[in-house]
């Protein structure tokens, strides 16, 4: 059997980098301040957005935000499916490890206040490591509030870009909403990573999730729920 990992590189070291506001929010303000805070500015280059969305049926194929949202009236916690339809989250392997479902790593999630995003150009560096599983969820269940200290705030969720803060939500809450887990294969891990990683990926395909190959990276999504879930 072909190891599901297999073409991923490794190090000795685990993978590290990206802070929650990484790179890619200051490339956001970069564009908005060049491109005149236009409703139809890109947070990234149209190549690494082509990158992310390539894979039909992925929920990674987010369209460009049409813009002209109104500032929100206020900014209480509240289900985070009141502002989006999927959220987004880049972290490095070992935090992407919390997320899975029925996954061996446990965590006090609710003590944790993760970032995400409704877009994945502005997900990426949310997490440890800014070359990281990208994940999508569905934020139904996930309570939260918008991160009104994102840079360049008021423009950029006008233009239909925003960034949130996970409040009180336990494990199960996550790992329930995940949706589909997207793994670069050149992402960098220690061999511990590597491992528990490709357990994962092995577990969630014995849950009925499926795989899909795509170019420069590995894909796992959740099954649509069966007829009178």
């Amino acid at each position: 059997m072909v190891s599901l990992l297999s073409p991923y590189e490794t190090d000795d070291k685990p993978a590290s980098g990206g802070g929650l506001l990484g790179p890619s929010v200051t490339s956001l303000v970069e564009d908005m301040n060049r491109m005149a805070l236009g409703p139809m500015y890109a947070p990234r280059a149209e190549s690494e957005t082509a990158k992310i969305g390539a894979g039909a049926g992925s929920p990674f194929d987010a369209p460009k935000p049409a813009g002209g949202r109104s500032l929100p009236a206020d900014n209480t916690r509240k289900p985070l499916g009141n502002y989006t339809d999927t959220l987004y989250r880049q972290a490095s392997p070992n935090e992407a490890l919390e997320y899975v479902p029925r996954g061996m790593v446990t965590k006090d999630k609710a003590a944790d206040e993760p970032y995400f995003a409704d877009h994945p150009s502005i997900a990426l560096g949310q997490g440890r490591n800014k070359n990281g599983v990208l994940m999508a969820f569905d934020p139904s269940a996930i309570h939260g509030q918008i991160n009104t200290d994102m840079p360049a705030f008021a423009p950029a969720w006008r233009n239909g870009y925003g960034e949130y803060r996970g409040i009180f939500n336990d494990q199960a809450t996550y790992q329930n909403a995940l949706l589909a887990m997207r793994i670069p294969t050149d992402l960098k891990m220690s061999r511990l990573e590597k491992i528990q990683l490709r357990n994962a990926a092995r577990d969630l395909q014995s849950s009925g999730w499926n795989r899909h190959d795509g170019p420069g990276y590995t894909e796992y999504r959740r099954p649509p729920p069966s007829e009178g879930e």
